[in-house]
């Protein structure tokens, strides 16, 4: 067994995780909506009845594959535990810890700005704003709306931090996160759409089994 902390051991985790992620998200993607596309189109004669057994079939198959993954990520984390003994970085509890080892910098940038939000770095800001896979194109977006919190902080040193407040105060200065920005730079919301949007695409096009 290795030890390592969690931020050396996101690394590790990422080149050993990175096969298997890349096929359940395939899986998800594109088998789970297209099975339950043939279900309904294999089973029902009248184009209603396919549509109404297609949409029954992809909430019950939805419900299946996510004890399936589900499943699947323990036994896959709980190995990987096995092989690497992952210890917090300074100051973190064991479920930061887990947070970081999955997600790297990134988490420890959130916990950064979060704890130290009216005295945060500019380096901190920066990182943040160019995460996600189309941060290049929102990062001055995100760092409006992080230095409007950070400012928000700095002249309301008695205010606690907590997500209502964040949501109001970028709502007060009218730069809410777009709900575009959240599908396409945030990859948990953007693979919850992906599925049900070629879903909907099979649906239309109607594609021969």
């Amino acid at each position: 067994m290795f030890s390592m902390t969690d931020i050396k051991a996101h690394t590790v985790y990422k080149i050993v995780m990175f096969l298997p992620n890349l096929i359940l998200l395939a899986l998800a993607i594109f088998a789970y909506p297209f099975v339950s596309y043939m279900v309904g189109f294999s089973f029902a004669d009248s184009l209603v009845m396919q549509i109404v057994l297609s949409i029954v079939a992809y909430f019950i198959i939805g419900i299946v594959w996510f004890f399936i993954v589900q499943a699947i990520e323990f036994v896959l984390k709980e190995i990987f535990y096995l092989l690497i003994d992952v210890s917090p970085s300074k100051g973190l509890n064991a479920e930061e810890s887990k947070a970081v080892l999955f997600a790297g910098q990134a988490i420890l940038d959130y916990l950064e700005f979060e704890r130290n939000v009216r005295n945060v770095s500019y380096e901190v800001v920066d990182r943040i704003s160019r995460q996600g896979l189309f941060g290049f194109i929102f990062k001055d977006a995100v760092s409006k709306r992080l230095w409007a919190i950070v400012d928000y902080y700095q002249k309301n040193p008695n205010d606690a931090v907590n997500q209502y407040q964040v949501k109001k105060i970028l709502k007060n200065n009218g730069i809410a996160q777009p709900w575009y920005e959240m599908i396409l730079n945030n990859a948990y919301v953007r693979y919850m759409v992906l599925p049900p949007m070629f879903f909907i695409y099979l649906l239309i096009e109607q594609p021969s089994i």
